[in-house]
């Protein structure tokens, strides 16, 4: 089993400086199927990336995790896929897990609760949460501001 180390995480989006909301409506709904396939291979691939470092716990967690994103993309209407839409995806995965469970939680708000959707996204923001409880006490939070007022 792996030591485990601490790790640094942003708790933003470098490239998109919008709100979740804004980068929900503008850029991941008009693309789910697409988005989702996408988060759903990479979020695949962080859980080999835990299990070969012996996390066997992150690993259950992101493969659940992935496999909600990819029956949220069944689920989706065709959409177009932009290749600009990889590198949110991720900067979405690789912030802190509490991050990424709020931004699921604010997707999760955009449908009515009950639907299989709304049902998929609120199950991600779970997952997260419960990764951010085991990762939190060795994760610093890199946060915009912090950068903004080292970069004055």
């Amino acid at each position: 089993m792996e030591e485990i180390k601490q790790s640094e995480h942003k708790n933003y989006l470098p490239s998109y400086p919008f709100s979740f909301e804004e980068i929900i409506e503008n850029f991941l709904q008009p693309s789910m199927k697409d988005v989702f396939f996408a988060f759903s291979e990479k979020i695949h691939n962080d859980a080999q990336k835990d299990g070969e470092k012996g996390r066997n716990f992150l690993k259950q967690q992101w493969e659940k995790a992935a496999s909600c994103c990819k029956r949220i993309a069944e689920l989706s209407e065709e959409s177009d896929w932009d290749s600009k839409h990889e590198i949110l995806v991720e900067e979405l995965i690789n912030m802190d897990y509490s991050s990424v469970s709020s931004f699921f939680r604010t997707f999760a708000k955009k449908f009515k609760e009950n639907t299989p959707l709304h049902q998929e996204l609120k199950t991600l923001e779970e997952l997260f949460a419960w990764m951010w409880k085991v990762s939190e006490k060795h994760t610093k939070v890199i946060s915009k501001e912090l950068v903004e007022t080292l970069n004055q």
